[in-house]
C-alpha cells in the first residue's frame, strides 16, 4: 500500500501509478520509506505542488513528442491539386 501524508489530506493506493493518478502528481518509487508492508512519505505543500508540476512537465514532454507536423502533408496535396489543373489545361490544349 502507498500512503501519502499531507497537511490537508492523507492519499493511499495499493499501485504507484494508482496514487500517482490520484494526487495527478509524479511520485518515483526511491521517494518512499519502507515501514511494514507499506511504503510511505510525507510532503509539504511546497513538495506536493513539485511533483504535481514534475507531473506536467513530463505530460507536456510527451505529447510534444507524438505532435504531427502537417505542413508536408498539406504542401503535397497543393501539389498534386495543382498539377492536375496544369495536366487537365495542357491536355484541353493539345
Amino acid at each position: 500500500m502507498y500512503i501519502v501524508v499531507t497537511s490537508s489530506k492523507i492519499y493511499t493506493a495499493k499501485t504507484l501509478s494508482l496514487l500517482n493518478k490520484k494526487m495527478d502528481a509524479k511520485m518515483d518509487e526511491d521517494e518512499f520509506r519502507s515501514i511494514g508492508g507499506d511504503l510511505i512519505v510525507t510532503l509539504t505543500d511546497v513538495d506536493l505542488n513539485f511533483v504535481q508540476d514534475k507531473r506536467k512537465l513530463s505530460t507536456i514532454m510527451f505529447g510534444n513528442f507524438f505532435k504531427k507536423d502537417l505542413l508536408p502533408r498539406n504542401l503535397m496535396l497543393a501539389n498534386l491539386v495543382f498539377s492536375f489543373i496544369i495536366l487537365t489545361r495542357i491536355m484541353g490544349m493539345g
